[in-house]
């Protein structure tokens, strides 16, 4: 999803003027050949302006692979490098493998001769009529680390709760300037982030990075996405779940034979291997995306092993098969082998469950089915059996594939939905009971049971597409605490003209709302864009198989305040800071990245844009915040005139503010 918007900010605000765009085109990936420097070289256009929108643009390669980069590997790169400085280093563009290039060869001002961050500043690409990259220090409680290529600073006070309720740091800064990782927490295998020793974690003696210990083994996430903590975990081991003795990665236990002998100590029955199948316990739940499963679980008896496959592809004969809706096919490699998950239920429990085998004699369809008195109802990722009457809202009939229908009541009704998760394209429905007594439900709040007996949207909702948390393939939102949503107007215009009969109305984003990507490709996301300055909101589209491109947009609001002596003022007196003149600029920034997977590795596009609100004369308070929550310095300085002060505004302010000032120090790093 690219940024359409060509000057950002709340719609209908009339004094905004100015705008300032910035695009960043940068290549992730393995280049670094002297062809390839000379077009990045050649790349560079010259900063522009014309009737105050001012343009750069600069193309530039990281030859680290893309991710996370791990502290001890930029250590040592630094601190091992002994060759001369290339014909680059010192021109003031980032190029090859270039960490920074301020435009000079001189150690210690974040920049060293060798164009490498130094430990203890972090340097952030030039943007405008800079000479080069504008390097600053890190505070004392910060050290340097690097994400995807770029040096930040990293505040070491960020914590992490221990079991005891304890607050213990997770980075400490050494004496180079560059973070590690503090006592008692080991460097995650995916790079640059620290994690406590605990959940079968443990550090590696020699290089400090996280392995499995003792009783754990490595498994891989189903779903490794970016958002994720990790893109593994450990495994706690079994009887049917073993590790490898070579990498430590979880694996399924091996069939033995029977061991026939008259010394209890070396006599054992035969043991089946164990077969891979999908979890049904999730590792961890993530905000918009929904639970993460680990890779696989190992069973045994009654699950049987493939020919040729180590995953499950059938139950014992004594069992039956039940179906797991809930797992959507194509997630993971095991789901391409075995595209249709299942449960294997035991003989013990079918007679507990009152099912049966159906086609007891076909070992090869052996499907769970239900009594003639009762029906199918969905329970976690499968089904279950259930009486026909007295389940509401399921039961009143069973359908031809066994399933209960709903109940025709006016507290009920039919949500479709997609049994294998969100995004999936299996079909299914549920049924959502509307009322308790009188009482409204959680699902009366949003839904009425429609004509056909199908969930609508309440007359003061408007229907959305869905999120990963949402029960079915629509969510109803109240546009009147939902801000940034409104009903569509167009349609609700037809529905009063009567040339429309749709029982709910469509979502739209609300005037001055910002739009971000939604969690599929077509859809979008509204929020209320941020006032308060250092306030910001920010989303990436969600990872969709088979497709390369993923983008993230990020809107800020901000200010940034610049201060010069007052008229007359003597040397003296600039330590009050009284006797200075400031300029306080409201500012509003969006940001997009989009990336695409190319053969050179990574195509990532940045695009910055700008509009200053206002440029206002500053007064000193000693109430006024040192600092945004964004890190922007304010010096105790604010506007004499209060954002909703138009009158004010019009009076004292500068309304034709210069967009530049808004670019340059700003968040969107």
């Amino acid at each position: 999803m690219e940024c359409a918007i060509a000057c950002v900010g709340p719609a209908r605000k009339p004094w905004i003027h100015a705008c300032s765009h910035v695009t960043v085109r940068k290549l992730v990936g393995n280049s670094g050949t002297s062809s390839s420097r000379q077009q990045h070289q050649g790349s560079r256009n010259p900063p522009t302006q014309n009737l105050g929108i001012q343009t750069a643009q600069l193309t530039y390669a990281i030859t680290k692979a893309p991710g996370l980069l791990t502290m001890e590997a930029v250590i040592a790169d630094v601190f091992n490098r002994t060759q001369a400085p290339s014909d680059m280093c010192g021109n003031g563009i980032r190029q090859g493998s270039e960490q920074c290039d301020d435009g000079n060869l001189v150690d210690g001002d974040g920049c060293s001769k060798l164009c490498q961050v130094e430990g203890g500043y972090a340097c952030e690409l030039k943007l405008l009529d800079d000479v080069g990259d504008q390097c600053y220090q890190c505070q004392d409680s910060d050290c340097t680390v690097f994400f995807f290529g770029n040096s930040h600073c990293l505040k070491t006070t960020k914590s992490n709760s221990t079991q005891e309720g304890h607050v213990a740091p997770l980075h400490i800064r050494r004496i180079s300037g560059f973070c590690s990782c503090a006592e008692n927490h080991c460097m995650d295998i995916e790079g640059a982030m620290c994690r406590p020793e605990k959940d079968g974690w443990v550090a590696n003696v020699e290089t400090n990075v996280c392995e499995c210990g003792l009783g754990y083994c490595l498994m891989p996430l189903a779903e490794q996405v970016i958002s994720s903590p990790s893109k593994y975990h450990c495994q706690k081991m079994k009887s049917t779940m073993i590790r490898n003795k070579t990498t430590s990665m979880c694996m399924c236990a091996k069939g033995t034979p029977a061991v026939e002998s008259d010394d209890p100590a070396e006599a054992s029955p035969e043991k089946h291997p164990a077969c891979k199948v999908y979890p049904s316990t999730p590792v961890w739940k993530m905000p918009h995306q929904g639970p993460i499963y680990p890779e696989f679980s190992c069973m045994a008896d009654p699950y049987k092993k493939g020919n040729n496959t180590d995953v499950c592809t059938n139950c014992t004969a004594s069992a039956c098969r039940m179906e797991r809706f809930g797992v959507s096919g194509g997630k993971t490699n095991l789901n391409l082998i075995q595209p249709k998950q299942f449960y294997c239920v035991g003989a013990t429990e079918m007679e507990a469950l009152k099912m049966t085998r159906k086609n007891a004699t076909d070992a090869t369809n052996g499907k769970c089915e239900c009594s003639a008195t009762e029906c199918l109802a969905p329970y976690r990722d499968t089904m279950k059996c259930v009486p026909i009457e007295g389940s509401h809202p399921y039961g009143g009939v069973k359908l031809t594939d066994g399933k209960c229908g709903c109940v025709a009541q006016a507290d009920t009704c039919i949500m479709p939905n997609s049994p294998g998760g969100f995004n999936s394209e299996t079909e299914g429905f549920l049924c959502l009971k509307l009322k308790e007594g009188i009482e409204k439900t959680h699902y009366g709040q949003h839904y009425y049971r429609g004509r056909n007996g199908h969930c609508k949207c309440l007359p003061t909702h408007c229907r959305a597409d869905p999120t990963p948390s949402s029960v079915g393939n629509f969510r109803c939102i109240d546009v009147a605490t939902k801000g940034a949503y409104q009903l569509d107007k167009e349609v609700v215009a037809a529905i009063q003209a009567g040339t429309s009969d749709v029982e709910d109305v469509p979502c739209q984003c609300a005037d001055g709302a910002c739009m971000l990507p939604g969690d599929t490709r077509e859809t979008s996301r509204c929020v209320q864009c941020p006032s308060a300055p250092g306030e910001c909101v920010t989303r990436c589209s969600a990872a969709v198989p088979g497709v390369d491109v993923m983008s993230c947009i990020k809107y800020c609001s901000t200010k940034h305040v610049h201060l010069a002596p007052g008229f007359a003022v003597s040397y003296g007196d600039l330590f009050h800071k009284t006797n200075y003149d400031a300029r306080v600029v409201r500012c509003f920034v969006a940001k997009t990245i989009t990336c695409e997977t190319a053969p050179e590795g990574k195509v990532c596009t940045s695009k910055v844009t700008a509009r200053a609100i206002y440029d206002c004369p500053g007064q000193y308070s000693k109430r006024t915040s040192r600092k945004l929550i964004d890190g922007t310095e304010t010096y105790g300085f604010k506007s004499v005139c209060s954002s909703q002060n138009y009158q004010c505004q019009t009076e004292k302010c500068n309304s034709r503010a210069n967009p530049a000032v808004c670019l340059r120090g700003t968040v969107l790093t």
